[in-house]
């Protein structure tokens, strides 16, 4: 995870939204945040998804809208990272400003679900169901489109997505309201160093002297900042990775237990019981068509 920077997205003068297509390694933006709403396709890859103070495996086919200014970052799985690995991490990304279609538009009357939309942004939104299936051919087509199509297309995804219940909100605070550059930097080194470290104990005092801040002060300004404990999102990195190691690498859970650095087996079927509402062993059971208790 590299240093966190405001992003700017249009480099073409007079673009109303960007559209691209990523393959690329593994996805190579940090924890970034930008004034753009952002719809997501993930084509192809796998990894842990960061977005407002929600943390969550992410796969192919996945489609999310982040709001502005909310922090997000795909952080792709040790093995993208490897030299000469074969995989491929892909994406189509639709940018766009909230005034896309002029300042007062989106206030109509006729516009109040999609108005609603933009405010659920704010905390991020996975969609799921039939609804992701269409939006995600739909924007595979975009691709192909210029102009005023694409324009329209968007507005009917908006739409659809503004009319659906076939959606989850992410985050549980409107991050990207309370983040400042400054803020985004200190929290990226905590993340950063947390990511690369969580196997290994972690003190409290350690990870507020890696923000530059005593541990009383850092703790308060920790959860203002991301509406949970540092020791919360410790535990959900590490039962996070847990999840993937128990299906994908058919590991035991007491290897699970330590390989995430836990030294008790019952704590960490409890936290992994608390965050996923399964034990390790269901949580495999229902994931691995493979597995037999």
């Amino acid at each position: 995870m590299t240093k966190p920077s405001f992003l700017k997205v249009f480099n073409t003068p007079g673009a109303s939204i960007d559209i691209r297509h990523e393959k690329v390694p593994y996805f190579k933006n940090p924890w970034h945040f930008h004034p753009e709403l952002e719809l997501t396709l993930i084509l192809e890859g796998s990894g842990t998804r960061f977005i407002g103070n929600r943390l969550d495996r992410f796969n192919k086919t996945e489609l999310t809208l982040t709001g502005p200014n909310l922090p997000h970052y795909w952080h792709c799985d040790p093995i993208y990272y490897q030299k000469d690995h074969k995989l491929n991490a892909e994406a189509i990304i639709i940018r766009f400003p909230e005034n896309f279609l002029g300042n007062g538009f989106f206030l109509l009357p006729e516009m109040y679900h999609i108005n609603n939309l933009f405010k659920m942004s704010y905390r991020g939104i996975k969609i799921t169901g039939d609804l992701k299936e269409q939006t995600a051919n739909v924007m595979r087509t975009m691709m192909q489109m210029d102009g005023a199509e694409r324009i329209i297309v968007l507005l009917q995804i908006l739409n659809s997505l503004a009319n659906s219940s076939e959606y989850q909100i992410l985050s549980s605070i409107s991050v990207g309201k309370t983040y400042k550059t400054a803020d985004m930097k200190r929290i990226n080194k905590v993340f950063e160093y947390l990511i690369k470290n969580f196997k290994m104990p972690i003190r409290l005092n350690k990870i507020a002297s890696v923000a530059n801040m005593n541990p009383s002060a850092f703790s308060r300004y920790f959860k203002a900042k991301t509406g949970k404990t540092f020791t919360e999102v410790l535990q959900e990195i590490r039962i996070e990775h847990a999840c993937k190691i128990l299906v994908e690498e058919d590991y035991t859970v007491s290897r699970a237990c330590h390989e995430c650095g836990y030294i008790d087996q019952s704590y960490f079927i409890k936290q992994f019981k608390r965050i996923t509402h399964q034990t390790p062993l269901q949580y495999q059971s229902r994931h691995n068509k493979n597995f037999t208790i």
